[in-house]
């Protein structure tokens, strides 16, 4: 095989397959459909056939679908057309191939086939009788926004500064009180005017936040560096949303010993804007009617064809290591 067809031969894989199950010209005097064409109610005539393999007939329509889905560039597109064609008949032929040798009879590729074949028509089922009851109007839209605004609420969140005077969590009581006493100075010097990063970096027990003034965050100044109740560090008082910017807590005893919180930014719960989330909310609503008609199909083609399952034999099912390529 010329090299040039190794490069394209990935490409038409799944055709190799499909075609084992082909049968659609009687001859090349008279063309008939093939079956799952037939089937679908779609005319084909003569005029549409691009190429005839044998019995194989290669229509406009489906040299287009797979011409499009390769096209990787706009240049030399008649060339490319071309080659692909090329590809196709050289894809028959080796079907044709296979069949003389007998390998459409052998289990592994008749699986293939199947698996293919099931495929194919699951996307074809999913493209003409799913997709179509997908529609979302702007009714519905409107209607989930208004109803779920709680679902587009932003909470409210602070960006945080603290100092904190260390006291080992099996510290006698006496302890304790000394470090309120020193947390209790500092805040007085805090409410003096002492700037807060300052004290932070000469008083906190805290090295890591010291070192930045406290600062909770390593990159204060970046949008994620806001805490909310969800997220909120552990021993930060629950009533911290109640102080606004520039406000500090008093002493908080934590399990590290007294801290003193700073509110150094704060932002407000808003909900998001309709223009803002209105495709989430298409797809969201996508998505459950999608969900919706799957089941109801699953369950219907279940009641009429039966499903058996063996799940304990998927035990069986080992897992080869891939083989590194050399070189």
């Amino acid at each position: 095989m010329k090299k040039k067809h190794m490069i394209y031969f990935g490409l038409f894989g799944a055709a190799l397959v499909l075609s084992f199950l082909t049968g659609c010209v009687s001859s090349t005097q008279h063309v008939q459909p093939a079956p799952e064409y037939a089937a679908a109610g779609e005319d084909r005539c003569p005029e549409d056939i691009l190429a005839i393999v044998g019995e194989r007939a290669i229509y406009i329509s489906e040299f287009q679908e797979k011409f499009q889905s390769i096209l990787h560039r706009r240049k030399n597109i008649e060339k490319q057309k071309s080659e692909t064609l090329d590809q196709m008949i050289l894809m028959s032929l080796l079907s044709l191939a296979a069949k003389d040798e007998g390998l459409d009879r052998a289990h592994d590729v008749s699986d293939a086939v199947t698996s293919a074949v099931e495929d194919v028509l699951a996307r074809q089922y999913h493209k003409k009788k799913i997709k179509p009851l997908m529609q979302v109007s702007k009714e519905e839209i409107d209607n989930y926004y208004n109803t779920h605004l709680e679902e587009f609420e932003t909470p409210e969140k602070v960006r945080l500064r603290h100092i904190l005077v260390a006291v080992e969590t099996d510290a006698p009581e006496e302890i304790w009180t000394e470090a309120e006493k020193k947390a209790r100075e500092l805040k007085r010097k805090i409410e003096e005017g002492a700037d807060f990063k300052i004290l932070a970096k000469q008083h906190s027990d805290d090295k890591r936040t010291g070192l930045r003034g406290g600062a909770m965050w390593q990159r204060e100044e970046s949008s994620t560096s806001y805490f909310t109740k969800k997220n909120m560090p552990e021993g930060v008082p629950e009533d911290i949303f109640s102080l606004g910017a520039g406000q500090v807590t008093a002493p908080v005893r934590t399990a590290r010993g007294y801290e003193l919180f700073k509110v150094t930014a704060k932002r407000d719960s808003y909900i998001l804007p309709y223009k803002q989330v209105k495709y989430k909310i298409k797809h969201l609503i996508e998505d459950q009617k999608y969900n919706e008609i799957i089941d109801k199909t699953a369950a219907r083609m279940k009641k009429k064809h039966g499903v058996v399952l063996h799940k304990d034999r998927l035990a069986s099912v080992k897992i080869q290591k891939k083989k590194k390529k050399r070189g």
